[in-house]
């Protein structure tokens, strides 16, 4: 009759590939190495290939083990998550809260919204995923998630779109660039100028398109980036220029880059995403007024700063 895989066997396939040894694993597990040299047996009969080589009293993983140890970890990760998670339950005045949001938003405003709620509101324990806008939206209707941020509003039935900010796009140029002694950046500026497209899943591509196509501009587009922040990165390192929400362009104040209004205006607004039917679990209504107020500090603190520029451009 075949051997087939139990846990047993996995947990020490597990060890085994922690440690390199039986002996280790069998310390690790509490049971004896003859003991694991057994489930090791056992499991390569299940599974219809050779896991180790044999060298001189350690076990050398196989191609295939390495596989199924990445496999495996996976697994784990998952299991370990849900200890994690009763633990959390333990503590009944804390509660889990999974946010997905856009990764301009994961990056910035979102820490210090949670910084804030954490201080002065409730000690809950958050789970932050980077995910694009209609992501965002699809794990909140599906329930993977509690409350997901973006740039697009939901048009899924039954999730309400709040709008947390409204802003202007920021034009993001290499620190030296020709145009940086201008104290605002219009559309018919970009012609001819190497371009690092918007992400195409935001809302914000669509708009700019527009304007570049009224205007008759047209850019050299030398990348495309589904992050803004990476997008800014490459214009860092100068790959090119590009605009970016008010969140990006905050967090490249001060760094190797030159921000600048641009016009015509490109309107970004940032929502917070959730369930209709679903009661919160945590304040969330507390939670979406700091986020709403840094928002604003965050817009002010930028205004500032192109105000700068304007009063004192950069030279050529």
């Amino acid at each position: 009759m075949p051997v087939k895989l139990r846990f047993r066997h996995i947990e020490g396939f597990r060890a085994v590939m922690q440690t390199g040894t039986a002996t280790g694993a069998a310390s690790l597990l509490n049971v004896t190495q003859p003991a694991v040299s057994q489930l090791m047996t056992e499991m390569e009969a299940a599974v219809g290939f050779a896991l180790f080589d044999r060298r001189g009293g350690r076990l050398v993983p196989t191609p295939n083990a390495a596989l199924l140890f990445d496999e495996v970890e996976r697994c784990f990760t998952g299991l370990d998550h849900v200890n994690a998670f009763c633990a959390r339950l333990q503590d009944s005045s804390a509660h889990a809260v999974v946010l997905a949001a856009a990764p301009s938003m994961a990056l910035t405003l979102l820490p210090i919204a949670i910084g804030r709620y954490v201080t002065d509101v409730a000690k809950d324990f958050f789970t932050l995923f980077p995910r694009h806008s209609n992501e965002a939206i699809r794990l909140v209707g599906s329930q993977k998630a509690d409350i997901g941020f973006g740039s697009t509003p939901a048009e899924l039935p039954g999730i309400h779109s709040e709008p947390i900010s409204t802003h202007e796009a920021i034009c993001v140029l290499p620190l030296g660039h020709a145009l940086a002694a201008k104290p605002q950046i219009s559309a018919r500026d970009l012609h001819g100028q190497p371009f690092i497209t918007m992400s195409r899943t935001e809302g914000v591509h669509e708009i700019v398109e527009g304007i570049l196509r009224r205007e008759e501009v047209e850019v050299a587009n030398v990348a495309e980036c589904t992050m803004t922040t990476a997008a800014c990165s490459l214009v860092e390192n100068g790959v090119g220029l590009t605009l970016a929400d008010q969140a990006a362009a905050s967090f490249f104040v001060g760094r190797r880059v030159v921000l600048r209004r641009f016009v015509p205006a490109v309107p970004v607004t940032f929502y917070a995403y959730w369930l209709d039917r679903a009661a919160p679990h945590f304040r969330r209504s507390a939670f979406i007024e700091i986020l709403k107020r840094e928002a604003l500090q965050m817009e002010a603190e930028l205004d500032r700063h192109l105000d700068e520029a304007i009063l004192c451009p950069s030279p050529l």
